[in-house]
């Protein structure tokens, strides 16, 4: 189960150096942008919008159109308003699992967030927000993403599969499209790759079973370096 303390603290604290550290985050949302060509929109939300790259792509490209950016994390809140500053965009710090019915979007977007989320929950909370001809888009992480450190004996978070994904939107919508795309980064070693889930506000790998720091350190330094990571993005839509 998902501790949302944990996840918006952890996030309200890395949220001025995230950016810097998420160059695959928006190369995540620049993607899922490209995707909106063709869609008209005069209410956009925005789900699990962190320090609002996305937010803010949406509200140049639909100028006439009010975008809200929701984060769970009130740091990640305050660094949007900080970065983003546009008429036609407000943020709120808010539970997207709960969120009430705040309008009728023409476009719904989640970019590397619905991870954190209950699916169940958060997509009824998008239905209930979604116009009529409404459209959700979204990319977020599968089962399989960071499996070598579940390889090196460190727990991860149990993302849910593309066929659960659909299992549950579909509850809401009819049409539900996933497509499954991996990637292959490049670190130092694999202390560097804990470090950059640290860095960005993810929970911090920890070892499976009991606490103890010689099998931690046996672990790093059997680990290969350069260390891989396989980071495992289901893109998808549903109206």
């Amino acid at each position: 189960m998902i501790d949302k303390n944990k996840v918006s603290k952890n996030f309200s604290r890395s949220a001025k150096r995230y950016d810097k550290l998420a160059v695959f985050q928006r190369s995540l949302a620049n993607k899922l942008f490209n995707r909106t060509k063709g869609i008209e929109a005069s209410n956009i939300l925005d789900l699990g919008c962190g320090t609002g790259y996305l937010t803010k792509k949406l509200a140049l490209k639909y100028k006439n159109a009010k975008v809200i950016g929701i984060d769970i994390a009130p740091g990640m809140i305050k660094e949007a308003i900080k970065k983003n500053k546009l008429p036609n965009i407000k943020y709120l710090a808010h539970d997207c699992e709960n969120l009430p019915k705040i309008g009728a979007f023409d476009l719904i977007v989640s970019n590397a967030s619905l991870q954190w989320m209950n699916l169940y929950n958060v997509s009824g909370c998008i239905n209930k927000n979604l116009a009529q001809n409404g459209v959700f888009l979204f990319n977020t992480f599968g089962p399989s993403n960071l499996k070598e450190l579940k390889s090196a004996g460190f727990k991860r978070n149990k993302n849910p599969s593309k066929q659960f994904i659909i299992k549950v939107f579909k509850k809401y919508f009819k049409n539900v499209k996933v497509t499954r795309s991996l990637h292959k980064k490049k670190f130092k070693n694999i202390k560097a790759l804990i470090d950059y889930l640290k860095g960005l506000g993810a929970n911090t790998p920890s070892l499976k079973g009991k606490p103890d720091i010689k099998r931690l350190r046996k672990i790093l330094k059997l680990c290969p370096s350069p260390f891989y990571a396989t980071f495992e993005v289901y893109s998808g839509f549903a109206k």
